[in-house]
């Protein structure tokens, strides 16, 4: 009787370990997706406010993205080459996070424009590396529940960005930039949850010579496309709220906060979704999905209708998010996972910012939103389309994880 109710207290305590740790992890998401909600809706605005024309916010979006290019695959590298995908996280945090507060103490255009650079540089990164260590994490709980934690991060998307407006009316852009700063690190403490490393897994020697998955070079085509489309979509998205729908300031947190409570529902289910109809199929929606909506929003006629386009976004949304994230875990080896990571989810969507956003910016200045989102949905479905054509060629992903 002993040995049976030691084998339980020690079944109850290693399951409660598990679930605290799934519960840092969902607090992780949430106030790493507060801290950006509390900057990134009203950054391009800001920029506008202090001079910037849309091309100039172009050409600083590609600067970035030169720089993003050129750092990030050097950085996960030097990650996967090391075993440090945790370190080089916390870090991350702590460049965007100083960022942000230098956004919030400076006015000055080239100040204001070399924190939006060492912000453009890291953020993507660090939400990325996130992602693959919290799925190494639950992988290593044997809990595959990837979007009921990330769903976490939307609720803190959505919660930043409802108070926000209040924010604002209180001390103006730089108080939300500041506030998110400090949230941002904050986070530093709880990252302890985190593994050291992805988990090499037990053919880890064997992998680290092997050819890359032909699949990898297959989704960074797709990317690089979806991306191009994606990335013009983002950054006049706000502004075309502010300037071309007459949305006051205060209410864009509001907005902010609608596309993220489109997305609780859909995050619940992702997972069930994925496991009954293929992480393939998941990721195609998604951008098919996204795609469609780019041209929607080229076409809004008012506020009410721009409501009811966010809430139907949250299921495109996070299927291409969430399929994303999964299918470049499952097209890698654990010994190469975080580079390949970087090269799909990273540099892709660098180099499309790189070479198109002053593109992109040019079409907005010249011809106004709607051509600027139906130049969007072309380059989305083109994505799509690419991705589809090559469908077979990632039928891996269904059968392995790590194949």
């Amino acid at each position: 009787m002993a040995h049976i109710a030691n084998f339980i207290l020690h079944r109850n305590s290693a399951e409660t370990s598990k679930n605290q740790t799934i519960r840092t992890l969902a607090i992780l998401s949430f106030i790493n997706f507060a801290a950006l909600g509390l900057v990134a809706p009203y950054l391009n605005i800001y920029l506008r406010e202090i001079g910037m024309s849309g091309t100039a916010i172009g050409l600083l979006v590609s600067l970035g993205a030169l720089l993003e290019l050129l750092l990030n695959p050097v950085v996960n590298a030097w990650a996967d080459r090391f075993r440090s995908h945790r370190f080089v996280y916390r870090w991350q945090i702590v460049i965007v996070g100083i960022a942000q507060l230098i956004l919030s103490f400076f006015r000055l255009p080239l100040v204001v424009g070399g924190a939006f650079t060492m912000s453009a540089i890291t953020t993507r990164g660090m939400l990325e590396m996130l992602s693959q260590l919290t799925i190494t994490r639950l992988d290593q709980l044997k809990r595959d529940i990837f979007g009921k934690v990330r769903v976490w991060g939307s609720v803190g998307w959505a919660t930043a960005t409802l108070v926000s407006g209040a924010i604002i009316a209180i001390g103006s852009y730089p108080l939300a930039f500041l506030m998110g700063g400090i949230l941002r690190l904050s986070a530093l403490p709880l990252t302890s949850a985190l593994p050291v490393a992805t988990d090499r897994g037990e053919d880890d020697e064997s992998d680290v010579n092997a050819p890359r998955n032909p699949a990898v070079f297959i989704l960074m085509i797709s990317q690089f496309l979806f991306f191009t489309g994606l990335n013009a979509y983002g950054n006049f998205l706000w502004i075309h709220m502010r300037e071309g729908l007459g949305i006051p300031p205060e209410q864009i947190g509001f907005h902010a906060a609608i596309f993220a409570i489109a997305e609780f529902a859909p995050m619940l289910f992702i997972d069930r979704f994925i496991a009954n109809w293929g992480i393939r199929k998941v990721l195609l929606f998604g951008m098919l999905s996204m795609s469609l909506e780019w041209l929607a929003f080229a076409f809004i006629p008012n506020v009410p209708t721009l409501i009811a386009l966010q809430l139907a976004r949250g299921v495109g949304f996070t299927a291409f998010t969430i399929g994303i994230t999964v299918i470049v875990a499952r097209v890698s080896k654990p010994v190469n996972v975080a580079t390949n990571r970087a090269l799909i989810t990273v540099t892709m969507p660098a180099l499309a910012m790189l070479l198109t956003s002053p593109l992109a910016g040019w079409i907005y200045d010249t011809f106004g939103a709607r051509t600027t989102f139906i130049f969007s949905m072309v380059m989305g479905l083109t994505a799509t389309t690419f991705l589809l054509l090559n469908y077979s060629r990632l039928g891996s992903t269904e059968k392995a994880k790590n194949g």
